[in-house]
């Protein structure tokens, strides 16, 4: 018998915070600039209406977001992205995974396996086995 399902947030991010799922990727192993990076004419979804936005603005600041919407800041701040024609969805859930196996090859192979889940916008998964 399975242990009890059991909800582990990867990096403690809301369902409601917006990753730029088909950005992000194609940045990861870049570090973000401390004045962060600015996604502009980005179609950001509403999870409650289950709907898309008109192009707007995501101005991302370290690992949070920091302004949806018209974002005032200087030409010399953030990295600009121009994401028209992309979107920016909520942290995807991968709601039936197996880590009891990975705790035996090691933490690194634990730790690797969950940043791989990130890069991919996987913000959250539960474990459908046993405790790792």
């Amino acid at each position: 018998m399975m242990g009890p399902w059991r909800e582990l947030n990867v990096i403690g991010m809301s369902l409601c915070s917006v990753v730029a799922v088909l950005l992000i990727r194609p940045l990861a192993g870049q570090s973000q600039p401390d004045s962060g990076l600015l996604l502009e004419h980005v179609r950001v979804f509403d999870a409650a209406r289950g709907t898309f936005s008109a192009p707007t603005n995501v101005l991302i600041r370290g690992n949070r977001i920091a302004a949806i919407g018209e974002v005032r800041a200087p030409a010399s701040g953030p990295t600009r992205i121009d994401a028209a024609g992309r979107y920016a969805i909520s942290g995807l859930w991968d709601s039936h995974v197996h880590f009891s196996f990975l705790k035996s090859a090691g933490d690194s192979t634990v730790a690797a396996t969950l940043e791989a889940f990130v890069r991919n916008g996987v913000t959250s998964v539960r474990d459908v086995e046993k405790q790792v």
